[in-house]
C-alpha cells in the first residue's frame, strides 16, 4: 500500500492491527517508503507529527498576537505567563477576508489608482507610520479626491518577512476593517474603502483624510499648540469621550473597546474637531455575556497596548474592561491639559498621584493654551485623578463624557474669533488642497520606465501589480521576448502555464523579485496589435493545456479511486477468506479435543469394553454377558435384543471370541 499510494488500504491494514514500524530484510519501513515515494498523505498517515497543527479562528485565537509580531515595548511589571508544554511550531492563522468583514457601502479601490494617486507611495506622500503600517496621503487629480491610506510596513512585504509577524498585520487590519464598518460617529474617522489583491499579502486601508494630522504631533509644536486654546482642548476630550461612550454602548450594534486611546490616535480635521482612528487593537464584547471576554496576552506575556496607556491591573492579568479604557483616556486628557506627551520622558500618571510630591498637576497646565479658568482647571484635574485612581474608585466612560459634556457646554461655547479662525482654516486647507491637486495632476502624468528609465506619459504605457511602470514600447519588447523564450524552454513554459499564460513584470529578475503580473487591459492598451495578437493566441493555447491537464488529472484520480477501491475489496476478500479458514481449523482442532475427551471418558467407565471383530467398531459393552447367543433376537416389548455388531452386524457366540476394544472412537461413516 505504501509501495502504491494506496491510502484507503494502508488505513485499512492500521486498523487491522498492521505495525506501522515493522522493517523489510533491506531495513525499509512503510513511512521510509512512502516518503522515498513521495506519498505525502501516507507520510501524514504513518507520523502524525508531521502534520500541521490546525488553525485557529482568524478573531478569537488569532487575537493573541504571534510571536515576532511587532508590538510596543512594555517595560511596566508583567506577569509571567503559564509554562505550556514543547509543542511543534504552529503554522500561523489564515487571515479572514477583508471582503468579508467590510460593510457593503465600503468600496474597493484598484491597486493601480492608489499607487497612482499616492505617487507611488512617495516620501513626500507619507503621512506618518506605526507599528504595523505606514500612512501616505492620496490625492486624485481627476476626481479631486483626497484620503488617507495605509498600508503594510516595508519589513512586513519583503518576501522573507516573518509569517507571524504579517499575520498579525493582517488580522489587525481586519479587526480595524470590521470596527470601522459598524462605528459610524462624527468623532470616529471614516473607513473609505479597502484593497486587498488577489494572490497577494498586501493589504490596504482608505481613510478620510483629517487636515491637521495627528494631535501629538499638534501638541509637540509651538505653532500647533497655541492653535489648540483651552476651549478647544476641553471640546476636543469631549468628542473623544463621545465617540468611546458611543463603541462601549454599540452604536453600531456591536459593543466594542478600542484598547489603544493615545495622543498618536486621535487626529484634528481642519476646523480642530478630533477623530479617532487606529482600531487594529479594537476587542469586541460578546453580546450574551460579558464577563466572557477572553484574555488579551502576547504570545511573550504583555498586554495588547502601548507602554505608559494601559491600566495597571490590565497589565497584571490581562482582564480589559471599561474601566480599562477610562485609565487610557485619563492619560489622553493629561496629555492635553499638559501639552505633554506620555514617556516623553515622564509618566504623566505621576502627576495626579499623592504619594509624588515633585509632580504638581496645577502648576503643570498648558500655558500655550491660554489663561485657564480655576473652574475649569479644576474639573479637570479632579477627572483626570478620578480616571486614574484604583478600579474600585474609577469612573465610568459615561460620568466622564457627563462631566465633559457640561464643562463644554459652561465654559467652552466657541466665541466669535475661533469661529472665525475656523472658517479660516477651512478656507486655508481648501486653498492648499487645490494646489496639492494640481500638483499631483502634473505629476500623475509623469512616470519613470522600470526597464530604459525615461520619463513617459502616463497614457504611452502601464504598470504592473507592484511598484514598476513600464513605457509602451518596452512592454512590448518586453512581451515579444517573454513569448519567444517560454516557446523554447519547457520549464519557463510550465511555469508560465502554471500562471495562466500572463506576463510577469519586466522586474520579476531584478533585487527584489517582482512576482506581479500584467493585467490584459494595461496590455491591450500599451501593446502593438501584432504583440498583443500572439500574447492573447499563447494565453488561448494555456487555457487549452491547462484544461486537457485538469481533464488527465480528473482521469489519473479517477484511476487511482479505482485501483485504491478494488485493492481494498481484494484484501477485503483476502482477509474474509483467511477467517473462514481460521474459523474451520479451530473448529476441527475443538471436534479432536472433543473426542479425545470421549475416548478417556469411555476407557474410564468401560475397561472391559469390545469391539467388533469385522469392521472394527467400538465401544461395545455386552453387560459381562458371556453367552451373547441366549438372548440374541429375543422379542422384549416392542423390540428385539440385538448383540451383533450395530454397524455390520457381525456376531460371535462367546464374549471371549470379541476383540477387546482398541480405544479408537469410530464415526458411522468410517469404512
Amino acid at each position: 500500500a505504501c509501495q502504491e499510494g494506496h491510502v484507503d488500504a494502508a488505513r485499512l491494514l492500521l486498523d487491522r492491527g498492521a505495525k506501522a514500524d515493522r522493517a523489510t530484510k533491506g531495513g525499509s519501513t512503510p513511512l521510509s517508503i512512502a516518503k522515498s515515494k513521495g506519498h505525502s498523505a501516507i507520510v501524514k498517515l504513518l507520523d502524525p507529527r508531521l502534520s500541521p497543527v490546525p488553525e485557529g479562528c482568524a478573531d478569537d485565537a488569532a487575537d493573541q498576537a504571534p510571536a515576532g509580531a511587532p508590538e510596543e515595548k512594555n517595560d511596566l511589571p508583567q506577569r509571567e505567563p503559564p509554562a505550556l508544554p514543547p509543542r511543534l511550531p504552529a503554522l500561523p492563522p489564515r487571515p479572514q477576508s477583508l471582503r468579508a468583514a467590510a460593510s457593503s457601502d465600503l468600496e474597493e479601490f484598484d491597486v493601480a489608482r492608489l499607487r497612482s494617486c499616492t505617487l507611488n507611495f512617495a516620501d513626500s506622500r507619507k503621512l506618518g507610520e506605526g507599528a504595523f503600517g505606514e500612512v501616505f496621503a492620496f490625492v486624485d487629480s481627476a476626481t479631486s479626491e483626497r484620503f488617507a491610506v495605509k498600508r503594510l510596513s516595508p519589513a512586513l512585504r519583503e518576501p522573507s518577512a516573518d509569517p507571524a509577524a504579517l499575520a498579525g498585520a493582517q488580522r489587525a487590519a481586519h479587526r480595524e476593517v470590521r470596527a470601522l464598518s459598524r462605528f459610524r460617529h462624527p468623532h470616529i474617522v471614516r473607513l473609505v474603502g479597502f484593497c486587498a489583491p488577489d494572490r497577494s499579502s498586501e493589504r490596504y486601508l482608505v481613510y478620510e483624510l483629517a487636515a491637521v494630522g495627528a494631535l501629538d504631533v499638534a501638541l509637540s509644536d509651538d505653532a500647533r499648540a497655541e492653535e489648540l486654546t483651552w476651549r478647544v482642548r476641553v471640546r476636543l476630550l469631549s468628542g473623544v469621550a463621545k465617540a468611546l461612550h458611543f463603541m462601549h454602548r454599540g452604536g453600531g450594534g456591536d459593543r466594542c473597546f478600542h484598547r489603544d486611546v493615545k495622543a498618536a490616535n486621535v487626529v484634528l480635521t481642519a476646523a480642530l474637531e478630533p477623530k479617532l482612528i487606529d482600531c487594529g487593537l479594537a476587542l469586541f464584547i460578546p453580546k450574551d455575556d460579558p464577563r466572557r471576554m477572553k484574555t488579551m496576552l502576547t504570545a511573550t506575556g504583555g498586554a495588547l497596548g502601548t507602554t505608559g496607556y494601559m491600566c495597571p491591573k490590565y497589565v497584571n492579568s490581562g482582564q480589559y474592561g471599561e474601566k480599562s479604557e477610562v485609565y487610557s483616556f485619563g492619560v489622553l486628557l493629561l496629555e492635553v491639559i499638559m501639552g505633554k506627551i506620555q514617556n516623553r520622558p515622564d509618566d504623566l500618571a505621576n502627576y495626579v498621584d499623592e504619594d509624588e510630591d515633585e509632580f504638581n498637576l496645577a502648576e503643570a497646565f498648558d500655558e500655550r493654551a491660554g489663561e485657564w479658568p480655576a473652574a475649569a482647571k479644576e474639573e479637570l484635574s479632579s477627572l483626570g485623578t478620578s480616571c486614574l485612581d484604583k478600579v474600585r474608585r474609577r469612573c465610568d466612560m459615561s460620568s466622564v463624557l457627563q462631566r465633559l459634556v457640561g464643562l463644554a457646554r459652561e465654559h467652552c461655547a466657541p466665541t466669535a474669533e475661533e469661529a472665525m479662525l475656523a472658517d479660516v482654516r477651512r478656507q486655508f486647507e481648501a486653498l492648499r488642497m487645490t494646489g496639492v491637486v494640481a500638483a499631483a495632476a502634473r505629476a500623475s502624468q509623469q512616470q519613470q520606465c522600470v526597464v530604459c528609465f525615461d520619463d513617459f506619459d502616463a497614457a504611452g504605457g502601464g504598470s504592473c501589480g507592484g511598484d514598476h511602470s513600464i513605457c509602451a514600447d518596452c512592454l512590448s519588447g518586453h512581451v515579444a521576448r517573454e513569448l519567444e523564450v517560454v516557446s523554447e524552454d519547457n520549464d519557463r513554459l510550465a511555469a508560465h502555464r502554471q500562471r495562466g499564460g500572463r506576463i510577469r513584470c519586466a522586474s520579476y529578475g531584478g533585487p527584489g523579485g517582482c512576482g506581479s503580473d500584467y493585467s490584459d487591459r494595461t496590455l491591450a492598451r500599451c501593446l502593438a496589435p501584432a504583440v498583443f495578437e500572439a500574447y492573447r493566441a499563447a494565453q488561448d493555447r494555456t487555457v487549452e493545456d491547462r484544461i486537457f491537464a485538469e481533464a488527465q488529472e480528473r482521469i489519473t484520480r479517477a484511476v487511482r479511486e479505482t485501483e485504491d477501491r478494488i485493492f481494498a475489496e481484494r484484501l477485503q476478500a483476502e482477509e474474509n477468506q483467511f477467517a473462514e479458514e481460521e474459523e474451520a481449523a479451530r473448529a476441527r482442532r475443538q471436534a479432536e479435543r472433543d473426542r479425545q475427551a470421549l475416548v478417556e471418558a469411555l476407557r474410564r467407565d468401560f475397561p472391559n469394553a469390545r469391539q467388533c471383530g469385522g469392521c472394527g467398531f467400538g465401544p461395545i459393552d455386552h453387560m459381562a454377558c458371556n453367552n451373547l447367543r441366549t438372548h440374541h433376537g429375543e422379542q422384549r416389548g416392542p423390540g428385539r435384543i440385538n448383540n451383533a455388531c450395530p454397524r455390520c452386524g457381525w456376531f460371535r457366540n462367546s464374549i471371549g471370541e470379541w476383540p477387546r476394544w482398541d480405544g479408537r472412537v469410530h464415526d458411522d461413516n468410517t469404512n
